[in-house]
């Protein structure tokens, strides 16, 4: 029996391949629904671990502050006034002019970057490098990095070269529920044995122009009052420096870019806000580039986040170091 041989036949000409224009757009449609289900999870998930790095650099901070007070009996001073930076000879009590951020240096691993330079001329060169020296600690990083900023206002504390670049920092310590900040300081190192210092008897925060706070001083309780926590930054100042509270540098003296308050229901403009708002208290309060609110270091070394919505009160009273007012951590 003879079988016949199977014909194979041709595709048609007009037989189509590939897609139509309908079903490429459906395809893209889908994708886009896609991306716009997936996005807002991926940004969650990276705030998340951002926000957890700036916790570890609160801790960190925290711990360098109290290894502080074991070491000198007292927490850093906030040194002279914002026109001042650090001078290394000049110790680590209320003679040093440097705030915080320079004398918790050696307890961050930044020795070498504190002995830099000091007052005679010829370490000029030396005190402008320091002023350079950008520390990643010290940022946030949902907000911006460890970099150099423009020094806008031509900043230059006694015994340090102008620089055109500045290192600056995303975290201030607590000088309490109430406003004092006293401006530029003496006029040279020769005027500083004369000069004038402002009566700061008042001041209830922990770190205040040439403050020598000792934890046994904070008797509202460690767990009850803040150490350290991220600063208030408008949004569109993040790099240009023209926040009134982050035109000098991390290396400076008593100023708003260091020191930050917390006020009452007295003085309801200094609740902690958002980066987001442009308006209020700007260079004064304390906040971040969180959604939810900022982070803060307590006096026992705990790192807490508070939110924006904090009952005043309980945010003064965790500003003030002794009043005496009982509190609970929202």
């Amino acid at each position: 029996m003879v079988f016949a041989k199977p014909q194979l036949t041709r595709r048609s000409d007009h037989a189509r391949s590939g897609f139509t224009l309908i079903e490429l757009l459906v395809v893209i449609a889908i994708i886009g629904i896609l991306v716009a289900l997936l996005l807002p999870a991926v940004q969650a998930a990276r705030e998340t671990a951002s926000r957890m790095e700036c916790a570890n650099h609160l801790k960190q901070i925290g711990t360098a502050i109290l290894l502080h007070e074991n070491t000198y009996r007292h927490l850093p001073t906030g040194g002279w006034g914002k026109e001042w930076a650090a001078l290394p000879e000049l110790g680590v009590d209320g003679r040093q002019p440097g705030g915080w951020i320079f004398n918790v240096l050696p307890f961050i691993e930044q020795q070498s970057v504190h002995d830099l330079g000091g007052i005679s001329p010829a370490s000029l060169t030396a005190n402008g490098q320091r002023l350079q020296a950008a520390l990643s600690v010290m940022h946030c990083p949902s907000r911006r990095g460890a970099e150099l900023f423009a020094n806008q206002r031509t900043w230059q504390p006694p015994s340090y070269p102008l620089v055109n670049e500045l290192a600056r920092n995303d975290y201030a310590m607590n000088g309490g529920d109430r406003v004092m900040l006293y401006g530029i300081g003496p006029a040279s190192l020769a005027a500083a044995n004369t000069f004038a210092w402002p009566d700061m008897s008042l001041a209830n925060g922990v770190c205040f122009q040439r403050s020598t706070v000792r934890l046994a001083e904070v008797t509202d309780g460690t767990s009850n009052t803040y150490l350290a926590g991220e600063k208030h930054l408008r949004r569109d100042h993040y790099y240009n420096g023209q926040d009134q509270g982050d035109n000098e540098s991390l290396y400076s003296g008593d100023d708003r870019d260091l020191i930050r308050f917390t006020g009452t229901s007295s003085i309801p403009t200094l609740k902690p806000l958002s980066d987001a708002f442009v308006a209020g208290q700007e260079g004064l309060v304390f906040g971040s580039a969180h959604g939810a609110g900022f982070q803060v270091a307590l006096c026992d070394g705990s790192v807490r986040l508070i939110v924006y919505q904090v009952d005043h009160d309980v945010h003064g009273r965790l500003g003030n170091r002794h009043d005496g007012q009982p509190v609970e951590l929202p």
